[in-house]
Order: structure tokens, then C-alpha cells, then sequence
């Protein structure tokens, strides 16, 4: 029998009391859970306030302005210039309450990447960009054993002995390479402009690779475009037409890159594309489903592993030669596995990220700094000429011979300009975006409190770098104890100038009776800059870098003069990713020697 509907009334009655309950506290929850992921300033430390009232924080004013201009980083800036602080908070992770701190007093930053590695360490921001490198020494903790075991794999590699005798070499016949590139597409061109980013990317793959790997075992990229281009000397091959007057540029065809330095390219450029992604893991999760980064990964895999294989085997002989950076790290496993009395494992995540790690770190963040080297030697004729000059008369046999220094000659000879000019184009460039650290416990910077856990970033653009300091001087007292006594230990930039490219900023007169060429030496602590980042978590390749700078700097000033380009092709707009590569990139060249 149905129950009457006095008794439904009633139930219904009895029960709503019940289900208002249960829907207040579910709203209630549902406010609690909004309020918790609402940002939350830290006091003191000036803020966006449209940010706090926001579940996205700062994230629409950032996209809207890289939407607008290209670029994520200048926002970050801007934000420090806005504010006219040197400690900026700013919401950068949705539906997160806790803030990023920009930081723009190098000093302080500074000291507390190189003397205050107990408060602050590899930020988790570098964990999750390099995901799919998991086991590499960047992404690690500098406490954790995986960091020291990384270490340890790779010590070898960045010794005098290791670069003087294997990297050297090896730089230096590919540089010779770019400049027979060069010469040839400025013979074709009728002196034209053209293009360099995809030569300088791929000479970059062919010094890395050449060094990482055993010689002679596979073709370079820039040779395979060089054989293109003989064909076309040759009349085997004919390039396509290019109309245009002596300011438009000429284009010459594509040629694909080896397919193991492709796939390094691609794996980089996925890395690249999720660097300002909310979730980079999972964005790289979802790149990884697409044909062309999965079929990346497969051939960076094979590549690696028959490489180890055919190491392993030979390296196993009495007195085998130690040819590449790979047969150092193979000879580190086999040492380490002896004293822990165990097999050697060569096919090791571990070995695997190391040295995948070392391709990407040197390949990418070497071509970037190449190519602007082309567009700012380029715009400063002046810098140009004094450069060459001051290489003549370091290298006066070279030059009296009408040749090209020889790599001992580069690498031997002091020539303070050159070295002025690599830091000053470090400075300018601005290649790796910014440097973070993240707080390991709670602490405090210039007088405000920073929770553990909080991210701080130095932007490598930013004030003080190449655009004059913001907000007041800071006072002594606000300053940490380590960072009050050192002091004087670098320079600042006068105001006055400070964007332009001056290489002579970091010179100073020689010391009386001191050897070299010329009345200047240079002075590597005459300002701020932090392209490599500073202390234990500093860029493990700087050394290498230098070298590659120094050799092909050496090489295309030697053998080019580069020209003024119109006004067209002179942007300096940069393209966010690993590194910031320049959108646009072109040479106009002229023999010379």
C-alpha cells in the first residue's frame, strides 16, 4: 500500500534540515578549498594586487603579454622595473597560494647561490622542466646520493686534460667546417644575406656529438650541407631561383640533419615547449604521444645504447685509448663498480640522462649564444674591428703566414679583448633565461621572511644586469652575514650605458711587467652577470663553453667581416625555450686576411 502524502510530507519535512546540512558544509568546504589556492602574499614584499584576488594568479598578465610580444621573460622584468624593487612576489602557478620572489640585487643572489647552499639548492621548477631526464645531476638535489653518484660519473669531462686533448680538437675541426660553410654560401649568395640558425644549431650538434661519441662513426650536419652546396659548384646540383636586390636575403634549401642530431633537436625542443607550462611533466606526457617526439626518443635511446655497446666491448681490451666523453664515463662506472664489488651496470638510467644531458646542455645553449654573437658583432662595427685587431696582433705568426691560428695558438694565447668580448656577449645575450633557487628551510632575504619551499628567481636580463638597478639601495644591515663580507668581491655597472654591447667594460689596465699583447687585461669580476649561474649548482659545462666560444669567435672574426644587415633583419626579439634563441637570425659577410 503507498504511504500517504501526509507521510511523504513528513519525510520530506524531517529530511530537509538533514540535506541543508550536507549542502552548507559541502559549499563550505567548496570556499575553504578555493580560499586555501588563493594567492597569499608574503608580507613586505610588493605584489600585483589584480593577482591576489585571482585562482590563476599572475599567469593571464603573463600569457596576455607573451600573446603580445613573444616573450614571458620580459614580463618578469617588468615586474621588478613596475614595482621599482629589488623583491618582487608574483603567482605564477594556478590555483597555488604561494608566490615566486624575482629577485633583482645580483650581490645578494649571488652570495646566496654560492655561500648559502644550506638555505637554498636546485629549484623544483628545474626538476620538473627536465623531467625526461630524471636521472641527470640537474634535476637532483645537491644532498641527495644520485647527485654525488652524477658527479662523480662525469668528473672527467671538464679537466684541462680532457678538454685540451679531446674536445679541443674536436671543436676546432668542426669550426673549421662553419667557416668553409660560410665561405661557400657567401660565394653563392653574391654576398647577400642568409640565414645561420639552423647551421649554427646543427655545428653546435656536430661539436657536441663529436665529443660525447667515438670520431669518425658518423657524418656531420654541417658537412652534409656542405656536399650540397659542392654539388651545386660542381653543376650536379642546381639551387632554386632567389629574385630579390642585394638586401633580401638568399634562401638556401633545407638539408635534414642526421637523424641521431635531429632527434637530440627535437627531444630539446619538447623540453623547450613545456619550460612555461602549469604542469611540464604532463605536458611532456602528452608530447611524448605525438609521432615525432615519440620517434625522437626511440632513436636518442638506440643511439645511446649501441654506442655504450660497442664501448663496453672495446674498452674491455688492456690499454684501449679513451677516444670521447662517453668512454670516460663507461671507465667511472667500471671504477665504481669495482669498489662497491659489484657488476658495472652501463645501461643505467643514470649514465643514460648524464649523458644525453651533456648533449643538450651542449648543444643548445652553445648555438644561442653563437647566434647572437653573429647579430651583435654585426651591429658593432666598432667592437668588430677592435677584436680583429687585437686577434692579428696576438696571432702574428698566423698572421704573417696568412693562415688561421691553429688550435694551440687559440687556446694558449692571451688575447684580453676576445675574453672581454665572450663575457660582454654572455652579459648582452642573456641565453639562459634566468637562474632559480628554491628556500630548503625557512629564511630570509634582505629582511623579509621566505618560507620553505618558496621559488626565487634571478632573471638574466633584468636590472642591474643590462638595464639600470631598481628601488632604493639596500641597506648593509638587511643584507646576510656572508654577503656583508664579500662585498667588494665584484663590481657594479654604472647606469650610464649600460644596455649597450661595450666589451671594454671589463677591461683594465695591465699590471706593470705583465706578459700578453697590449696595455689592458681583463677583469672577469668587473660587474654582474650570471649566464652559468654561480656556486655548486652553477652550469656544470662553463668551461667547455668557453672553449667553443674562443675557438669559433676566434674562426668567423678571423676569416669574416660581418656586414651591417638592413633594418628588416636586425630584431633582437627572442624566442622563449631552454634557451632564449634569437626569432631572427642572419649574417652578410665579407673575406677577409
Amino acid at each position: 500500500m503507498a504511504p500517504s502524502i501526509d507521510l511523504v510530507k513528513s519525510r520530506v519535512a524531517a529530511a530537509a534540515p538533514l540535506a541543508t546540512a550536507i549542502i552548507a558544509i559541502v559549499l563550505a568546504g567548496l570556499y575553504l578549498a578555493v580560499r586555501s589556492m588563493m594567492p597569499r602574499p608574503l608580507p613586505g614584499i610588493p605584489y600585483n594586487k589584480k593577482a591576489v584576488g585571482n585562482l590563476f594568479g599572475d599567469m593571464p598578465a603573463l600569457l596576455s603579454h607573451k600573446r603580445r610580444t613573444g616573450s614571458g621573460r620580459m614580463w618578469l622584468v617588468k615586474q621588478l622595473e613596475d614595482h621599482n624593487s629589488v623583491l618582487v612576489q608574483v603567482f605564477l602557478k594556478p590555483w597555488s597560494s604561494r608566490p615566486a620572489i624575482l629577485m633583482g640585487d645580483y650581490r645578494e643572489y649571488y652570495d646566496m647561490s654560492l655561500r648559502r647552499t644550506k638555505e637554498f639548492d636546485r629549484s623544483q621548477v628545474i626538476t620538473d622542466d627536465f623531467s625526461p631526464l630524471p636521472e641527470n645531476q640537474l634535476v637532483l638535489g645537491s644532498h641527495s646520493p644520485g647527485f654525488k653518484q652524477s658527479k662523480q660519473l662525469v668528473k672527467d669531462l671538464m679537466t684541462p686534460a680532457f678538454l685540451n686533448e679531446i674536445s679541443g680538437p674536436v671543436v676546432y675541426r668542426r669550426a673549421e667546417q662553419i667557416i668553409r660553410l660560410w665561405d661557400e654560401k657567401r660565394r653563392l649568395s653574391q654576398g647577400r644575406p642568409f640565414a645561420v640558425r639552423e647551421d649554427l644549431l646543427g655545428g653546435a650538434l656536430d661539436m657536441i656529438m663529436g665529443v660525447a661519441f667515438p670520431p669518425g662513426e658518423a657524418g656531420t650536419a654541417t658537412q652534409k650541407t656542405l656536399d650540397l652546396l659542392r654539388d651545386v659548384s660542381d653543376g650536379s646540383a642546381v639551387l632554386p631561383p632567389c629574385p630579390g636586390d642585394e638586401d633580401t636575403p638568399f634562401v638556401f634549401p633545407d638539408v635534414p640533419l642526421p637523424e641521431e642530431s635531429q632527434a637530440v633537436m627535437n627531444i630539446t625542443h619538447g623540453i623547450g615547449l613545456v619550460q612555461n607550462s602549469p604542469s611540464p611533466s604532463l605536458h611532456y606526457f602528452i608530447l611524448k604521444q605525438f609521432p615525432q617526439l615519440r620517434r625522437a626518443i626511440a632513436v636518442k635511446e638506440g643511439m645511446i645504447r649501441n654506442h655504450i655497446t660497442r664501448a663496453a666491448v672495446r674498452l674491455s681490451e688492456p690499454d684501449a685509448e679513451l677516444t670521447c666523453a662517453m668512454d670516460r664515463m663507461i671507465q667511472r662506472e667500471i671504477k665504481a663498480a669495482e669498489k662497491e664489488t659489484r657488476p658495472p651496470n652501463f645501461h643505467s638510467r643514470k649514465l643514460y640522462d648524464e649523458l644525453f644531458g651533456y648533449l643538450v646542455g651542449g648543444s643548445d645553449t652553445t648555438a644561442t649564444t653563437f647566434t647572437w654573437f653573429c647579430k651583435f658583432i654585426a651591429d658593432n662595427p666598432s667592437a668588430q674591428s677592435t677584436l680583429r685587431a687585437a686577434l692579428r696582433a696576438a696571432h702574428g705568426t698566423a698572421a704573417s703566414e696568412r693562415r688561421a691560428p691553429n688550435l694551440e695558438e687559440i687556446t694558449s694565447t692571451s688575447v684580453p679583448y676576445l675574453d672581454a668580448t665572450m663575457e660582454e656577449l654572455l652579459r648582452c645575450a642573456g641565453t639562459v633565461p634566468f637562474v632559480p633557487r628554491d628556500a630548503i628551510v625557512d629564511t630570509t632575504l634582505l629582511g623579509h621572511r621566505i618560507p620553505k619551499g618558496t621559488l626565487v628567481l634571478f632573471i638574466n636580463q633584468g636590472p642591474g644586469i643590462v638595464s639600470p638597478p631598481v628601488g632604493q639601495q639596500v641597506p648593509e644591515e638587511l643584507r646576510s652575514e656572508s654577503s656583508r663580507a664579500h662585498a667588494d668581491v665584484r663590481g657594479a655597472w654604472d647606469a650610464a650605458g649600460i644596455s649597450s654591447f661595450t666589451p671594454e667594460r671589463w677591461l683594465v689596465p695591465a699590471p706593470e711587467g705583465a706578459k700578453g699583447v697590449g696595455k689592458e687585461s681583463f677583469n672577469p669580476a668587473a660587474g654582474p652577470h650570471m649566464a652559468f649561474g654561480a656556486g655548486p649548482r652553477g652550469c656544470f659545462g662553463r668551461r667547455l663553453a668557453y672553449l667553443e666560444l674562443r675557438i669559433l669567435f676566434t674562426m668567423l672574426i678571423w676569416n669574416f667581416e660581418f656586414l651591417p644587415l638592413p633594418e628588416a633583419l636586425r630584431s633582437y626579439e627572442g624566442l622563449d625555450g631552454v634557451t632564449t634563441l634569437p626569432k631572427m637570425a642572419y649574417v652578410k659577410l665579407r673575406r677577409v686576411g
